[in-house]
This record gives C-alpha cells, sequence and structure tokens, in this order.
C-alpha cells in the first residue's frame, strides 16, 4: 500500500462514519507493518546482530596458549574483535564472522571468554581455565633405584613412594630421594598419609606405619587378601582389596574387616569426598558409602576395569582399561567420556584445578572439567601408575624407579 501526502487541499470531503473509523483503522495497521518489516522500530541502525560464543578450544591451558573461538558475527577485522579472558584484554590474530583466533593474554585469570563487536558483548557459557606448567610440562628425576614403583603420597613435608618387593622411598621434593627399610618384601600398591603418619598396604593383606616415613612397624590387618589403596578422611583409614575386601581402622594399628561391600570384584581405589566413600574395581564395579560400613552397588553402565577414582569441578572421574574415563555428579549415574587414548589409565588426580590422570607407556591426560581431555607429553614410556600433589607440584611415580615431578 502506497500513501501520497500533499500540502494542497483538493477539495475531498472527509470520510466520517464506520467507514471512516474502518479506512483509519487500515492506515494504521499497515503503516506498523510496514515499519517492522522495513526496521523502522529497531534500535539498531545497522539492523546487524551481536556477537555470539558457540564453542572454544582448548578449554585450559597457559598463558600465550592459542585459542580458537567459534560462533557468530564476528568481524572480519582481527582488531574489531575485542576479546578478553576474564577481564584481560587479548590479542586477535585472525577472524571470520564465525571464527576467531587469539591466545591466552599475560596475567589472566580463569573465568568466562567474551566477544565485543561494535559495543555489543558476548560471554561464554562456560570459563576458560587458565593453568600453570603444574601438570602440563614434566621433568623426569632419579629415584636411585630399578624396581616398580606403584605408589605415592604427600604429608608432613615430605612424599613418600612405594612399591615392588616392599621397596619405599622418601623425598622432601621429589628430587633428592632415600632409600627406607620398610621390613618386608611383599609388593606395597599404595600409602597414605593420616593423623598417625603413614600407612603403606600391599600383597597378603600386608600393612605397615610410620610416624615419620623412616621407622616402619608391621600391623595385622586380620586378613590375608591384596589391599590394593587406602584412603584417609573422616577420622578413619579405609583400606580396599582383592574380592571386594573392605577394612577400616580409626588409628591404622586396629583393623575392621567390613563384610558385604556388595561386590566381590577387586577393588583398586578408593576416595572420599563430602562425606561419601567412592570406590572403583574390576568389571566397572562401583560402590558408595556414607560411613565405609554401608555400602550400595552403583551401576557404571560399562565392564572395563576401573583403577583409579577422584573427585573435583563437581563431579567423580573414574578411569580405566583401555582409556576408559566415565564421570558422575554423584557416584551414582555415570556417563562415559571420550579420552583420546587406548591405554589404561591407572590412576587420577584432581588438584590445582585440574584433573590428571596416568597409564601405560608414560600417559598422561589432563583436564580441567573430566569431560574434554588433552594428553600431555611425559618424555617416557615407562609404565605410570601413581601420581600425589603438594600443593604446588604433582609428582608421579611408576614402572622401572621413574618418577616425574611438575610445577
Amino acid at each position: 500500500m502506497v500513501l501520497i501526502t500533499s500540502k494542497r487541499r483538493v477539495g475531498l470531503r472527509p470520510i466520517t462514519g464506520r467507514f471512516g473509523f474502518f479506512l483509519r483503522r487500515v492506515l494504521i495497521c499497515s503503516s506498523v507493518i510496514f515499519l517492522i518489516a522495513f526496521g523502522g522500530c529497531s534500535n539498531n541502525e545497522s539492523g546487524s546482530s551481536g556477537p555470539s560464543i558457540v564453542d572454544f578450544t582448548p578449554t585450559y591451558g597457559l598463558a600465550d596458549t592459542t585459542v580458537t573461538i567459534t560462533g557468530n558475527n564476528f568481524s572480519t577485522t582481527p582488531a574489531d574483535n575485542i576479546v578478553q579472558f576474564n577481564g584481560t584484554t587479548a590479542i586477535v590474530t585472525f577472524s571470520t564472522p564465525t571464527q576467531i583466533v587469539t591466545a591466552v593474554p599475560q596475567g589472566a585469570t580463569s573465568g568466562p571468554i567474551t566477544v565485543t563487536v561494535g559495543g555489543q558483548t558476548a560471554a561464554s557459557a562456560t570459563p576458560f581455565f587458565v593453568s600453570s606448567t603444574a601438570g602440563i610440562t614434566w621433568t623426569l628425576q632419579a629415584s636411585g633405584i630399578t624396581q616398580n614403583l606403584l605408589g605415592v603420597d604427600f604429608g608432613a613435608g615430605q612424599y613418600v613412594a612405594v612399591g615392588d618387593l616392599g621397596r619405599l622411598i622418601t623425598s622432601p621434593d621429589a628430587v633428592d630421594w632415600i632409600f627406607r627399610d620398610s621390613k618386608i618384601n611383599q609388593d606395597l600398591y599404595n600409602v597414605v598419609s593420616g593423623a598417625v603418619g603413614y600407612v603403606a598396604v600391599g600383597d597378603g593383606a600386608r600393612i605397615i606405619t610410620s610416624p615419620d616415613a623412616v621407622d616402619w612397624t608391621f600391623r595385622d590387618s586380620g586378613i590375608t587378601q591384596n589391599l590394593y589403596d587406602a584412603v584417609y578422611g573422616a577420622g578413619q583409614y579405609i583400606a580396599v582389596g582383592y574380592g571386594g575386601t573392605v577394612i577400616t581402622s580409626p588409628d591404622a594399628f586396629v583393623w575392621t574387616f567390613r563384610g558385604d561391600s556388595q561386590t566381590i570384584e577387586n577393588l583398586n581405589s578408593v576416595a572420599l569426598n563430602a562425606g561419601q566413600y567412592v570406590a572403583v574395581g574390576n568389571g566397572g564395579t562401583v560402590i558408595t558409602s556414607p560411613d565405609a560400613v554401608t555400602w550400595r552397588f552403583n551401576d557404571s553402565g560399562i565392564i572395563e576395569n576401573l583403577y583409579g577414582v577422584a573427585f573435583g569441578a563437581g563431579r567423580y572421574v573414574a578411569v580405566g582399561d583401555g582409556g576408559t574415563v566415565i564421570t558422575s555428579p554423584d557416584a551414582v549415574d555415570w556417563t562415559l567420556r571420550y579420552a583420546d587414548t587406548t591405554q589404561n589409565l591407572y590412576d587420577v588426580i584432581y588438584e590445582n584445578n585440574l584433573f590428571i590422570a596416568v597409564g601405560n607407556n608414560g600417559t598422561i591426560l589432563s583436564s580441567p572439567d573430566g569431560v574434554a581431555w588433552t594428553k600431555n607429553a611425559s618424555g617416557v614410556t615407562d609404565w605410570l601408575r601413581r601420581i600425589a600433589y603438594d600443593g604446588g607440584q604433582f609428582v608421579i611415580v611408576g614402572e622401572n624407579g621413574t618418577v616425574l615431578s611438575s610445577d
């Protein structure tokens, strides 16, 4: 409809009555439709939409790490895209309407990524995690032994590593290691620090304790099954092992067998978070307990053996055979994740805002959320068995006396 107006009077009489009212309504509605159709009511004179962020990769990294942002309505002129990492401005090196290439700026901290174009800003739905070199770059250390190391922990200012035939070494910094006499010759699978000092567990239900990691004492566990892992928390030690074995102790001296773990599968790892114990094992076994006495079996949805479990970033992560990674917010409902490896994974830890998993052939994987994983070079091909953290440094132990550190 075209409406022509003129200041010249043409002598037409005004249209009145019901028909006139109807005609005025038609003209008003037509004008509204015209304005909407041709953008006359928009506050954006160009009519263009603001930017949006769909995804970015990687999801974490060091300063200067290259990051690719995908989305819509970016400027093709790099300098016209203002990209910030939690408020710190980055330099854009390449851009198209759907992609921006930038780098993590020095001094950036973990938080959302924002893109501003033409005064309009879009923010990422999830944060980018700015990491330190801890957990990313690794250094091989000399342990002084050639036997396989199967477990490690940090407590009271020093690392303690245990392994084949009762081998036991300690270090304040993971660089200079000292051989200690464990007084046994059975394999020790892991060690944990707690209220009374250090507790190591191993073959034939062997348990040894020490207040200082120097002088060790054999303790009677009251059972004969191999023990593969232990944890301390909520005022007690918990050890798990062969055939669904669970034992507990308030002092690491006197142990109680907990007979009904709801499984006969080997339990390879146990963790504690917010009053809930979670143990994982062969055949995809996952069991949970509020007190380490009454246990519940949970369906993990897989049949692969699980060797390690940890909690962080709001979820449990369990790892195992063939690169298996599963996650759960509650240890009840589990989701299978893709870790881009077929190597067996033997342990996982969450520290410094980062999950780190270790395994066969020098495999080290890292992830800020347990979902998206990145391979990190270890520089070795030995099997890596356990990992610990001292508040600033990660330490991995493994086959042939291997010790790796990262800070």
